[in-house]
């Protein structure tokens, strides 16, 4: 199983553990939970599309790029962004993961690397790309 999918899970997890005290008392979401909500659905549109492409991620850069999802998901609900406009950026977020696997480094048996180089390729030719990055 490709690397990038064990850190997700246990990003999924920890997410789960950290909601779980404040669905417990049914509290109104803080903007914290309602960014960590948008970030987790985005990684679940992302990594799998990087496995469905059989392309893979180092550490480095799924650091980079869970960088990108949270700055995106704390400007979007810092932005009150409405659910049509969150339907937008999911779309946006399948863009970034098409090119993040378009400017991946092919090897051979057909496998992606994403890797630095192909990270910034990538946020190059997509940015800017709200939330994500107004470069």
């Amino acid at each position: 199983m490709l690397r990038h999918l064990g850190r997700f899970a246990w990003g999924l997890a920890v997410v789960a553990i950290a909601a779980a005290p404040a669905l417990a008392i049914a509290q109104k979401p803080t903007d914290a939970d309602r960014a960590a909500t948008l970030i987790v659905r985005w990684q679940q549109i992302i990594y799998p599309a990087f496995e469905d492409a059989r392309a893979s991620i180092d550490e480095e850069n799924s650091d980079h790029l869970n960088a990108v999802l949270s700055q995106g998901g704390v400007r979007a609900t810092q932005d009150r962004v409405d659910a049509a406009g969150l339907k937008k950026i999911e779309g946006t977020v399948k863009q970034l993961a098409a090119a993040l696997i378009k400017s991946a480094k092919r090897y051979p048996g057909g496998s992606l690397i994403i890797d630095s180089e192909s990270f910034d390729a990538a946020l190059d030719a997509v940015c800017p790309l709200y939330p994500f990055c107004g470069r």
